[in-house]
């Protein structure tokens, strides 16, 4: 028959907090003496009168317990024992007082990611993580601090980096053709650090070993193609300037002679100007005239012995005179302007020869000056 006994005696391990909002306590069990043993943890807390039980002894594992948002204070003591108990006995373990502030450990980093890029014509390695889940950083109320680890994939040899609050690296100086690993960790302020995340690799090709000649060979002709070039335009720097900036057209004149404008002489160039022939007149338009239209058909204002002659005369004169817009010189206006005085004599000499009519017709004419005279009688 097997010996039985009491239970032997628990020991606390540690208490950890991953974001001083709970913390887990965890313990290793002794001899269970051959009997069914169970495990209970009792705690003090200050502000706090009696012994408590652990609220959860399931959401950590076994041989722990959790305690929640609820059961959990900072910048007090809680004082621990875990005690086993059988059919024969029980057995309790030595206190453990802690302070959550002082048992603070976050979870590694999470989704830890290396990607390959090129910068700078060489290669390196972008790290980027995220916090552990159930800290949130986004409040301001935990800060955390990142470190890196790196090395070749064969070596024993880790390379370091104390990164701060940023949650991205990017790792240069590769050595192409080898695979890199990298771990991540992190800690909350004035807390152990957690432990390192899984490692993740990124291998750094080596085709930029087997390129290199060529890109070399590509950068020289692309220099010397750039000098060539460069040389034609300096030498061809006339022709560039006359299509990029053609030269302004000279002054044009009809009628005139641009080789006056280039000899200096300013009184041959005002001796074209003034001359009969300068500028052309065979451009002008038509001029258009309006006529005042004289008739004495009235029969009313006759004399009675004139009543029974029939007689119509009527005269055409011009009333306004337009010129045309295209006048362009001063003999062409002199001209004009006699034109209309002498018109303006014909008119008057007809008028006075009308001082016996009847009425005075006006009727708009766009043709010559007409004159119509339909039977003429002698009043005498």
């Amino acid at each position: 028959m097997a010996r039985v006994s009491p239970p032997g005696k628990p020991v606390l391990i540690n208490c950890r907090s991953p974001e001083k909002e709970t913390f887990t306590c965890w313990w290793e069990p002794g001899s269970s003496g051959g009997l069914p043993t169970a495990h209970r943890l009792y705690y003090q807390r200050e502000n706090l009168d009696g012994t408590h039980e652990c609220p959860d002894y399931h959401s950590a594992g076994r041989n722990s317990c959790f305690f929640n948002k609820r059961h959990t204070s900072i910048w007090v003591n809680y004082i621990l024992t875990v005690v086993a108990s059988n059919a024969l006995g029980n057995a309790t373990s030595d206190p453990l007082e802690v302070d959550v502030m002082y048992i603070v450990q976050p979870r590694a980093p999470e989704n830890v990611t290396v990607l390959v890029e090129e910068r700078q014509e060489s290669l390196c390695l972008f790290v980027k993580w995220k916090p552990p889940c159930e800290i949130d950083t986004r409040s301001g109320w935990v800060t955390l601090t990142y470190q890196l680890r790196v090395k070749p994939e064969n070596d024993e040899e880790w390379e370091e980096f104390i990164l701060g609050k940023q949650a991205h690296f990017t790792i240069y100086s590769l050595h192409p053709g080898k695979v890199y690993m990298v771990q991540v960790r992190c800690k909350l302020d004035h807390s152990y650090w957690s432990s390192w995340s899984n490692a993740t690799y990124g291998e750094v090709p080596d085709y930029t070993l087997k390129d290199r000649p060529f890109r070399i060979l590509v950068s020289i002709f692309s220099a010397f193609a750039l000098i060539a070039a460069m040389c034609m335009l300096i030498v061809k720097r006339k022709c560039v300037m006359q299509c990029l900036l053609p030269p302004v057209p000279g002054p044009k004149i009809r009628g005139f002679d641009t080789q006056l404008l280039k000899s200096g002489h300013s009184e041959d160039i005002l001796s074209v100007l003034i001359n009969q022939s300068f500028p052309p007149t065979g451009a002008c338009r038509d001029q258009m005239v309006e006529y005042l239209v004289v008739s004495d058909s009235d029969n009313s204002l006759l004399p009675d012995s004139l009543k029974t002659q029939k007689r119509r005369r009527s005269f055409i004169v011009p009333s306004v005179f337009h010129l045309a817009p295209e006048i362009c010189s001063n003999r062409t206006a002199i001209a004009l302007s006699d034109i209309k005085q002498a018109m303006e004599r014909h008119e008057a000499e007809n008028i006075a020869s009308l001082t016996d009519c009847g009425y005075v017709d006006i009727k708009g004419q766009e043709e010559n000056v007409q004159v119509a005279d339909e039977k003429q009688e002698d009043y005498s």
